[in-house]
């Protein structure tokens, strides 16, 4: 649920908003009712919001990048993997453009 953290860090969703329901929640972002619940549970064990039965989960801190799912941290490092390997790529065949025809 690195969306609900970042709508949080956003501003999207607001210190002292309470969030949708779990239904809700789970249509928004296309999963299931418990990964909702496990996202909540993490962020609950953050200290980014308090969840209390019969009442809706109320946002209680903005979550840090630290906090940040191992799933968002991979993603990031796979866009710069992605971002080196096309640069790699273009030095690659700048340089064989640049390098004298050995087969003359």
């Amino acid at each position: 649920m690195a969306m609900l953290s970042s709508q949080i860090r956003d501003g999207k969703i607001q210190v002292g908003d309470e969030l949708p329901t779990i239904a809700s929640l789970a249509d928004e972002f296309q999963v299931s009712h418990m990964t909702v619940k496990q996202a909540l549970r993490t962020l609950r064990e953050q200290g980014v919001v308090a969840t209390n039965r019969g009442a809706r989960t109320r946002v209680l801190a903005v979550p840090t990048r630290e906090e940040e799912p191992l799933t968002e941290q991979l993603r990031a490092i796979r866009e710069r993997l992605d971002n080196l390997e096309s640069r790699t790529s273009d030095l690659e065949s700048h340089a064989s453009k640049a390098s004298p025809d050995s087969s003359a």
